[in-house]
């Protein structure tokens, strides 16, 4: 009677266990294969190589005699010293591996005789061999070591993640873009004051054009959103608009505009002697705190904070009432306006694009932690433009510069005052817009759609304050790979 080791007995309850959560993979009739069939087939542990390399889960598919592991080895893990463990029936007359090398012929290993050999599984798949004991069936299995093609915890911009403003005018100078209500408005200027707003529901998607009405002196800078209306700045006069066709004037005065909290307008004031805070609707004003931003500083993002009952609203760099610039984010629970930070980021910015977003840690194999972090993106010194990307997993109260990953990559100009959002998207494995999304995909099931949350960088502005008519698109890696079902 044929034998199985205990190890292979419990591969096999393994590999059932795997038949039951992957209903498409089937095993063959037990008279054409079960005497050639693997059981289980893993890894030995090398830390030098990967933490936790022996717990790499490996898929058997004994209907099309394929072996590979479904969620791929982080990018640059290296393959071509890998030492596997097979478990087969028992008493087999032969098991070899045949390892292909470029422009040579196959390198056989024999793994019953050295069953601790390193195989080479970087140059594609490996054929497993495997003769009955009565030599009586043949079995050849393609090994696949798979590992990711991309950095899987990086920023990935691609150069044609981008498309140009929505606007109705041929060339324009100036772009601020906000967001409200599930609604994004994207204002345009031309050097002849002609103005133009686009609108969608998604960045990503189609955008319609509505014909604005605004004086020439209006601050497009000041542009913002709040509630169910726009807002702007003409002479520190505030022009409100439902609908962003027709202005009206509030005969509220600010001086710069912040952005919003749960629908509350806020900004900064400059009175006879000393700057305020105030607010709108109900116009409301009081004491600025020392070494607040007046001017210059990112928008306004807001989102749930642990410590706090109330939402948490964060504003990073911008311009001091002296004239200076900070290097620190502020934040406001509805009540109180606080500086955050205690480890700001090494240099004091104005129009820095905020936004808040996720970073990975990996401490050891699979042990991933997905964290919310904010990234400040850009923005400038008064002479030069920033180009490093820093980060804060706190909430803001302490910054670093991003890895090199987070980076922006070369094809990227040099920016600041771009607008950012985050925005999710539904990646499809058929794309056909103008949109390039990143061809990766960890998944063995029939997924077709899946979500994936991406930033949007709006316009910006170069060295010599030239507007970049674009709008960049970028997500971590890790979130556009198509998932496991």
């Amino acid at each position: 009677m044929t034998k199985i080791t205990i190890l292979s007995t419990a591969a096999l309850l393994s590999a059932s266990a795997f038949v039951g959560c992957n209903s498409d993979v089937t095993y063959p009739s037990q008279d054409t294969s079960s005497n050639v069939a693997v059981y289980s087939f893993s890894l030995q542990a090398d830390s030098k190589i990967l933490e936790g390399l022996d717990s790499v889960f490996f898929s058997i598919d004994l209907d099309k005699a394929r072996i590979f592991n479904a969620d791929s080895l982080p990018y640059g893990t290296r393959i071509n010293r890998l030492i596997p463990s097979i478990t087969v029936v028992e008493n087999v007359t032969s098991i070899t591996l045949d390892v292909p090398r470029p422009g040579k012929a196959d390198t056989t290993y024999n793994y019953i005789t050295n069953p601790n050999d390193s195989i080479d599984f970087s140059n594609g798949p490996v054929k497993l061999n495997i003769i009955s004991e009565n030599s009586l069936a043949t079995r050849t299995y393609l090994v696949s070591v798979n590992v990711h093609t991309v950095k899987s915890d990086s920023l990935q911009w691609t150069t044609t993640a981008y498309r140009n403003l929505p606007t109705a005018l041929n060339t324009p100078t100036k772009q601020k873009t906000v967001s409200t209500n599930n609604m994004y408005y994207c204002l345009t200027q031309d050097a002849t004051d002609t103005w133009s707003l686009s609108k969608a529901e998604d960045p990503s998607g189609s955008w319609t054009t509505t014909p604005v009405s605004l004086p020439a002196t209006a601050d497009i800078s000041s542009f913002t959103a709040a509630g169910n209306a726009l807002y702007i700045l003409d002479n520190e006069k505030l022009l409100s608009s439902t609908d962003g066709s027709t202005w009206t004037d509030t005969a509220v005065r600010f001086t710069s505009l912040y952005g919003s909290y749960e629908g509350r307008l806020l900004g900064a004031r400059h009175g006879a002697s000393s700057w305020k805070i105030a607010e709108y609707p109900g116009n409301t004003e009081y004491d600025m705190p020392e070494g607040m931003p007046v001017y210059g500083t990112s928008q306004i993002v807001t989102f749930d904070f642990d410590m706090s009952q109330s939402k948490q609203a964060i504003m990073m760099g911008g311009i001091l009432p002296d004239g200076t610039r900070s290097s620190k984010a502020w934040a406001f629970d509805g009540s109180n306006w606080v500086c955050l930070t205690s480890k700001p980021i090494d240099k004091a910015l104005s129009n820095i694009s905020l936004v808040p977003f996720y970073t990975f840690r990996t401490d050891g194999f699979y042990k991933v932690k997905k964290y919310v972090a904010l990234l400040a993106i850009g923005g400038t010194d008064g002479s030069e433009i920033n180009r490093t990307v820093y980060t804060s997993v706190d909430y803001g109260m302490t910054w670093t510069s991003g890895s090199e990953t987070i980076q922006l990559p070369s094809f990227i100009p040099t920016l600041y005052g771009s607008d950012a959002f985050v925005a999710e998207s539904t990646l499809s494995l058929s794309r056909s817009n103008e949109w390039k999304e990143i061809p990766m995909s960890r998944a063995t099931e029939a997924i077709t759609e899946w979500e994936c949350p991406y930033i949007y960088l709006f316009g910006g502005y170069d060295k010599e304050g030239k507007l970049s008519d674009a709008i960049w698109r970028g997500t971590i890696n890790r979130l556009a790979f198509k998932p496991l079902q």
